[in-house]
């Protein structure tokens, strides 16, 4: 499965989306200047970098959910 971008869902009911990820090695990753995004290639972990909070949010064994 192919996957270009995640939706990143907090507990607390906010979600951050990813910009368009790029294959890089084993990680699909993007960079928009303010947050880094990446995402594992067996689509089950992903973090998201802050460079301005200078935080990092990480997600572990995530399922992946369809839209509908």
């Amino acid at each position: 499965m192919y996957v270009d971008s995640f939706k990143a869902n907090r507990l607390n009911g906010t979600y951050l989306l990813s910009p368009k990820l790029k294959t890089n090695g084993k990680l699909m990753m993007a960079d928009d200047k303010s947050k880094v995004y990446a995402y594992d290639s067996w689509l089950m972990n992903f973090a998201i970098s802050d460079r301005i909070a200078k935080s990092t949010e990480q997600w572990d064994r995530c399922k992946l959910a369809h839209n509908k």
